[in-house]
């Protein structure tokens, strides 16, 4: 996990600066964890903490003022739609997954290394207005992907497929 999620990173990245830094949700210290994983949540850096399970995440983004994700591997990255729709700041690893959800500079900031993780950090730090921009955009970002947004979308697909197999059309399935 410390490899895919990018545990290492997140800690990495918060010792280097003056910053509080909340580690979200659970990771598993037990005997199968991996070795980084148990000694970074063990031994973070002072200004890491690690939050373990949390009943409502909602107030836990509220509460900080940039989401941090240097996930490796991901799918959509739901976590990063829920900081989005908080309307938080967000930067994440630039990974390819991430090119058909979010776009640098507009909703996020995406970087690669530890040092561009660490600049973002500090930039957002310090630029309020480019932390409000980025927020609004992420939080209409967020609103694009709802649920709401994307049963529409799947009750217009299956529409039309009715539509198309009731006049005889045929119907292509991509893949």
């Amino acid at each position: 996990m410390v490899g895919r999620k990018g545990l290492a990173t997140c800690c990495r990245v918060g010792g280097a600066t003056p910053y509080d830094v909340a580690g979200l949700g659970p990771y598993d210290t037990g005997p199968h964890a991996s070795k980084p994983v148990r000694r970074w949540t063990k031994h973070p850096p002072d200004n890491v903490t690690f939050t373990g399970w949390i009943d409502d995440i909602r107030g836990a983004y509220g509460a900080g003022d940039v989401y941090l994700f240097p996930t490796k591997n991901e799918n959509q990255g739901i976590a990063v739609l829920e900081a989005m729709a908080c309307g938080k700041a967000v930067v994440l690893r630039d990974i390819p997954v991430f090119e058909e959800f979010y776009t640098h500079g507009h909703d996020c900031l995406k970087c690669g290394t530890d040092a561009e993780f660490r600049e973002a950090v500090e930039r957002l730090a310090g630029d309020e207005a480019l932390r409000a921009r980025l927020g609004e955009n992420a939080r209409d970002t967020a609103a694009e992907h709802s649920l709401d947004r994307v049963g529409d979308t799947l009750v217009d697909t299956y529409r039309e497929v009715r539509d198309a197999t009731l006049a005889g059309r045929p119907v292509g399935v991509g893949g």
